[in-house]
């Protein structure tokens, strides 16, 4: 069927190689690209070698799109591999995950986000496809969905099914949170705090890959914590702005200006407008208290 390729494009041989090659092959290398790279990702670091997996994944995809004609999905998979390549560039220097501009990797969360309210809709909350598409990159979302996701595999699949399994993990990651630990800005999951706030208790420095056996234990002033990008916090002391203190949000970004930095926090609450927050206003949320996620969730 190899030399149907070159064959008249109105031919039905190379209609049904064109069919067999799109929607079904490079359809396939499209979703194990996917899955490697997003399945397990909630920390960046983590995504690492999933990206390293991805990208051969997705140029084979895209030689067969280019094959065939399919220019359009062969663009879409550049993006995917750019994408992926940004990630693994960050290799280098963990702090850049955390500081990356939120807008390359936005394009992340949409993808996975259009599949997941995608799966919702035709197949339900407790499908394995709905369940497998929880991989978003907004914290406090994903923590909350990948509870709620824990229960009902849990619940129609049983615990030791490999889908119950890996939404336990997803948990497990959207409940991790990093910090860049001042003045050397080495990256660390943070734990709890300690001697009312005073104390973040971390772990690490994280290197990459990870090698968790190697990390210790640290008791270090929260003044000299700051939190990394995606990580939930809450707003506290503040003065000018003390309609936001007690306010959930994530980071999305964290900006060095003359006077010091400056984290660009989005607040989960309706109709807030984002701010910028010194890091002393804020607080590591390690519970996300749990909310109705949506109507169409709750009538599935």
């Amino acid at each position: 069927m190899n030399s149907w390729v070159h064959m008249p494009r109105a031919s039905d041989e190379y209609q049904y190689y064109k069919m067999l090659s799109g929607n079904y092959e490079a359809f396939g290398y499209v979703k194990m690209g996917t899955l490697s790279a997003f399945l397990s990702r909630t920390s960046a670091i983590s995504n690492i070698e999933g990206c390293k997996t991805a990208i051969p994944h997705f140029k084979k995809a895209r030689a067969i799109y280019n094959l065939i004609g399919m220019k359009d999905k062969a663009s879409q998979m550049d993006i995917k591999i750019s994408l992926a390549s940004k990630v693994i560039q960050s290799v280098n220097n963990p702090a850049l995950i955390y500081s990356e501009s939120s807008t390359e990797l936005s394009s992340i969360s949409e993808i996975t986000g259009s599949t997941y309210e995608n799966n919702m809709k035709t197949s339900g909350i407790s499908s394995e496809a709905t369940i497998l598409s929880t991989t978003l990159t907004r914290t406090i979302e994903a923590e909350r969905l990948a509870t709620k996701l824990s229960a009902v595999s849990r619940r129609v699949h049983g615990p030791e099914h490999k889908v119950t399994i890996n939404t336990d993990k997803f948990l497990i990651q959207c409940k991790e949170r990093y910090v860049i630990v001042l003045p050397d800005r080495k990256v660390f999951q943070a734990l709890r705090y300690a001697n009312d706030g005073e104390i973040c208790v971390v772990t690490g420095p994280i290197t990459m890959p990870r090698k968790v056996d190697e990390e210790r234990t640290h008791r270090v002033e929260s003044n000299l914590i700051v939190p990394a990008v995606r990580c939930a916090v809450i707003c506290h002391g503040l003065v000018s702005a003390s309609h936001l203190n007690g306010q959930l949000g994530e980071v999305k970004d964290l900006k060095q200006i003359e006077t010091g930095i400056r984290l660009a926090v989005h607040f989960e609450k309706k109709g807030a407008k984002s701010a910028l927050v010194k890091p002393e206003n804020l607080r590591i949320a390690f519970e996300i208290p749990q909310v109705v996620l949506s109507s169409v969730m709750e009538k599935k």
